[in-house]
């Protein structure tokens, strides 16, 4: 949760994480309104070293202090940090002299940190423009491979509910979002799933199977709640194969969630998948998790 406040020029903007103010996080609601006074403030030197805003709500109470020592999470990256809060203040003033202002309000808004990253740490060794590219959008594509959702099994009588995401031997997996683990449990030859319901504002509740992992490094069980970027295990690799792997499935309709009844997710015979009705392609929010993990605009959001 990000305060964010900037000019009444709007011209500069700040985002401040509330652990770092002078006051509890839960003190700032976003259907509030906040202001800072200025009857008071004078001229600020951009050579002072230190100043603050004091933050107050509708009934005057005073809930918090910024302070340009409390700004690591200032977006104008390119700006000194003392050098903006000076001519911050200075803008201040010159609306209280302009207008004879004696506060100014502040716009409060929420921002979510990115809702999905990728569920490893380290790029996948099929990345993108390698051999075995796990983001080949169609399996009939040129140089798509097994890897890809929708690929052929078993001599063409099924196909692949999964995306694969190839790794060195026991690489740690991770939860791409907040959630519930509905299952964990045996997989295919010898490997081991974790069955996750996630809820994201983007795609509502949704079901993850992370599976073809290591049997003895699962970490977590049935009805844990978990954190996003929580380490769930490791990968593994089916009896005979020597290629360790995440096997990474996306069912759109989290609100099937058991998982042990009605909503199993293996149904032989439903259809060329061999899943229940709801699987889809999870390209997207691998490919939403890979931009918001590995590259720079997507960790900066």
């Amino acid at each position: 949760m990000i305060l964010e406040w900037g000019e009444v020029k709007r011209d500069k903007s700040f985002k401040l994480d509330p652990l770092s103010l002078n006051n509890p996080k839960d003190s700032i609601i976003e259907s509030k309104k906040y202001f800072v006074r200025i009857e008071n403030l004078a001229h600020i030197p951009l050579s002072q070293k230190i100043y603050s805003l004091d933050i107050y709500d509708e009934s005057k109470n005073k809930i918090g202090v910024i302070t340009n020592n409390n700004t690591q999470n200032i977006i104008n990256t390119e700006l000194l940090i003392d050098d903006s809060f000076c001519e911050l203040a200075n803008v201040l003033l010159e609306y209280q002299n302009q207008y004879g202002l004696n506060e100014v309000g502040l716009e409060v808004g929420y921002e979510r940190n990115n809702e999905i990253i990728f569920p490893l740490k380290v790029k996948p060794l099929n990345d993108k423009g390698l051999s075995y590219d796990w983001s080949i959008k169609n399996s009939t594509d040129k140089n798509a491979s097994q890897s890809v959702y929708g690929s052929r099994r078993s001599g063409g009588t099924r196909k692949h509910a999964a995306r694969d995401l190839y790794t060195n031997p026991l690489t740690e997996v991770i939860a791409i979002a907040d959630g519930k683990v509905l299952e964990q449990k045996n997989f295919y030859e010898g490997t081991y799933q974790i069955t996750v319901l996630h809820e994201t504002s983007q795609y509502g509740k949704f079901i993850i199977r992370y599976g073809e992992m290591d049997k003895n490094s699962i970490l977590v069980k049935d009805g844990d709640e978990i954190k996003q970027g929580q380490i769930l295990g490791k990968t593994g690799k089916m009896n005979g194969i020597k290629n360790y792997m995440l096997h990474f499935e996306f069912y759109t309709n989290g609100t099937r969630d058991d998982v042990k009844g009605n909503g199993v997710l293996t149904m032989k015979g439903k259809n060329a998948f061999q899943r229940r009705d709801d699987i889809a392609d999870p390209l997207e929010i691998l490919q939403e998790g890979y931009k918001n993990t590995f590259d720079s605009k997507g960790r900066d959001k």
